[in-house]
């Protein structure tokens, strides 16, 4: 380090300057001004977002910045994002392509190394997102962006892969990182036909509805919902299954409407679950499969199936429930 220390055995100045600022972690940067008063206590990520060009490091830099920062996405397009004066281009397996090619259509910036567990178990999954809407004609191609430490690596794992990549340890690579704030990987950027960032949480709306989530608009997203709910809206209000002990009531606010792990697959899922609100246990309706069955009702009514109907129907008080009649156990 090229800078100043507290004497190693100075351990009383240590713990009152880690008390003073309230230090709970490191790495931890306090910067104080010419006069010795605190201009924050967040240096470290601020230097990671800004590099130099944050300091002082004040308030009134920071609003230049914040200015600076909201003007460049107002005018983001796939070039700013993807071209630099010595690179125009993106890698695939048979050479280079031209960023300008890829105008025009949906983009995903993917966030991923070979390294990292999480990433090979995604990878699968979003390739044959990928390969369904390829072969449906849709306008959306896929750019990996490695954090693999090695060229080997990075080489092997894209060759996993039937999209495109940034060139291994590339600068752009970083500073997409930082644009778009990249805390974890994996993650998946959704760039819109226009340019404009459509969603930073591709990864999280492929994981919930697969192919189905593209291209990732808002008004996409409620129509998805729309259909789920239109979806599960038939299936029985409360059932019991040989994978848990308590009744299962399907809900679709057990968590507010956000997003659970399946206690089955082991999946995430959104909204619409079979809830234990005992416990807590939850089942993708999907899950319940063939261990499905009605609860027993009070009511000589309840519970009624059309054997002759392969679609019976399941009432409850004043409302019959339609209900595919060969998932039910008799």
């Amino acid at each position: 380090m090229p800078w100043l220390a507290v004497p190693y055995d100075d351990e009383t100045t240590r713990k009152e300057l880690s008390n003073w600022f309230e230090v709970e972690g490191i790495p931890t940067l306090v910067v104080l001004d010419k006069q010795g008063k605190t201009v924050t206590t967040e240096g470290m990520e601020l230097v990671y977002k800004h590099g130099l060009e944050g300091y002082p490091f004040t308030q009134e830099r920071l609003e230049e910045l914040k200015h600076a920062e909201e003007a460049k996405r107002a005018a983001q397009t796939l070039e700013t994002l993807l071209v630099t004066e010595d690179r125009d281009y993106v890698e695939s397996k048979y050479g280079q392509v031209k960023v300008a090619s890829l105008v025009d259509k949906t983009v995903g910036l993917y966030f991923s190394a070979h390294w990292c567990p999480p990433c090979r178990n995604f990878t699968p999954k979003l390739k044959s997102v990928y390969d369904e809407l390829k072969g449906r004609g849709e306008e959306f191609e896929i750019i990996f962006l490695s954090s693999d430490r090695d060229e080997e690596s990075f080489r092997e794992y894209y060759g996993s892969m039937p999209w495109l990549a940034l060139p291994f340890q590339d600068n752009r690579i970083r500073n997409l990182s930082q644009y778009f704030d990249i805390a974890g990987i994996p993650a998946l950027v959704i760039i819109g036909r226009n340019g404009k960032t459509v969603t930073t949480d591709g990864r999280g709306l492929i994981g919930l509805y697969g192919v189905d989530a593209f291209p990732f608009t808002e008004d996409r997203l409620q129509e998805v919902q729309d259909n789920m709910k239109k979806k599960y809206s038939d299936l029985p209000k409360q059932v019991s299954s040989e994978k848990h002990e308590h009744p299962l009531v399907l809900t679709d606010q057990a968590y507010g409407g956000q997003i659970y792990i399946c206690d089955d697959c082991s999946e995430q899922g959104i909204g619409w679950t079979y809830h234990c609100d005992v416990c807590g246990f939850d089942l993708h309706p999907e899950c319940i499969g063939e261990t499905k069955k009605q609860v027993e009702s009070e009511h000589p009514s309840e519970g009624v199936v059309d054997s002759e109907s392969k679609a019976g129907y399941v009432c409850e008080g004043d409302v019959c429930y339609r209900l595919d009649a060969k998932e039910i156990n008799e």
